[in-house]
């Protein structure tokens, strides 16, 4: 079985969605766990949450989430919701939201994310040791996000301290940051994950993607600010593959 790691929910399928559509095809299982998939907690939404609900159309906390069962179903795959909450719903130690600016989304990890991400750490083990997944794929932080971040460092944590139980650890290339080369830290992360390993994919498994992606409707706009999302993931698909063909690039 292979488990992918998702920050949101949608980054791991828009990010190594035809890896894991071949997965499937060749008789794997696959499992995708979206880490911050939480809502308020019962807090009232903060104003940035509140404008980015508006824009997206979300009446609630549940319409992302049926998108994402979605989409893992179009893929064959499983999917689990932890309930930790993203930034925007997050607030400090004060009561203060955790995001009130868009810089605050990319700014560096502050010591009450670092308490999230020793949660996410031990929850991440607890999965990994009851799950028994061959290979687990996270997220390499690309773009700077600081739940992306959060759960790259989290997910290195988890792979260290399980030691010889671990399984083969590999790190995909979030998106929409890799598509758009805004690649902010790319250079620190892939310094510690520098073996590129090249995941070819058929047609099949790049149309299985494209449905799965295309489920996360309330979130395409505004991810990839307007731009024909599926000309950018192919551009990068192509791109990955020195001899043609279609590919996604993870690091082990």
């Amino acid at each position: 079985m292979q488990l992918y790691l998702s920050p949101h929910l949608d980054d791991a399928v828009q990010s190594c969605g035809g890896t894991i559509a071949r997965a499937v095809r060749e008789g794997e299982q696959a499992v995708v766990l979206t880490i911050f998939a939480g809502d308020t907690h019962g807090r009232k939404l903060a104003p940035r949450a509140a404008r980015y609900h508006a824009k997206c159309g979300l009446a609630d906390f549940w319409t992302r989430r049926w998108e994402d069962v979605e989409a893992c179903g179009l893929l064959g795959a499983g999917m689990l919701h932890l309930d930790f909450p993203e930034i925007l719903y997050r607030y400090d130690p004060h009561g203060r939201p955790r995001c009130s600016t868009r810089a605050d989304l990319f700014s560096p990890l502050r010591a009450d994310d670092h308490v999230v991400v020793t949660e996410v750490t031990m929850a991440l083990e607890q999965w990994v040791r009851r799950l028994r997944p061959t290979a687990v794929y996270g997220p390499l932080g690309l773009g700077g996000h600081v739940d992306h971040v959060a759960a790259d460092v989290a997910f290195r944590r988890a792979m260290a301290n399980l030691g010889a139980e671990a399984p083969r650890a590999l790190l995909y290339e979030d998106m929409p940051y890799a598509a758009t080369e805004d690649t902010s830290g790319t250079s620190r992360n892939r310094s510690q994950a520098t073996t590129p390993v090249i995941q070819r994919l058929t047609e099949q498994d790049w149309t299985c993607k494209l449905r799965a992606v295309a489920a996360y409707r309330s979130q395409l706009a505004s991810i990839w600010q307007g731009a024909d999302w599926r000309a950018a993931l192919r551009a990068y698909a192509e791109r990955v593959t020195p001899d043609g063909g279609l590919a996604e690039r993870v690091y082990a």
